[in-house]
């Protein structure tokens, strides 16, 4: 179990966090595997990011064979971003 109010994991039975001291209760636990939630957040927004460039690309007549390998990369980048604020916004909690 992690603890809401700083992160740290915590035991199943304990009923404060060891490392801040806040109260454990039951609807206050969270459960986090190890981040794979997280991550396919972070890639179905990349692969929205992608769907929204290729469409943008398409209807303002770009040759997107041409142009498919900047999309990708305007898409990869796009998701390394994401995952860069996720990463940075976990490490505030």
């Amino acid at each position: 179990m992690y603890c809401r109010t700083c992160g740290a994991l915590n035991s199943e039975g304990d009923a404060y966090c060891k490392s801040c001291g806040a109260r454990l209760l039951g609807d206050e636990k969270q459960h986090i595997s190890n981040g794979w939630e997280r991550s396919g957040n972070v890639w179905g927004l990349a692969f929205g990011i992608f769907l929204l460039l290729l469409g943008l690309a398409i209807a303002s007549g770009v040759n997107v064979w041409q142009s498919i390998g900047a999309i990708i990369m305007i898409g990869i980048g796009a998701a390394i971003l994401a995952g860069a604020l996720v990463g940075l916004r976990r490490g505030m909690k």
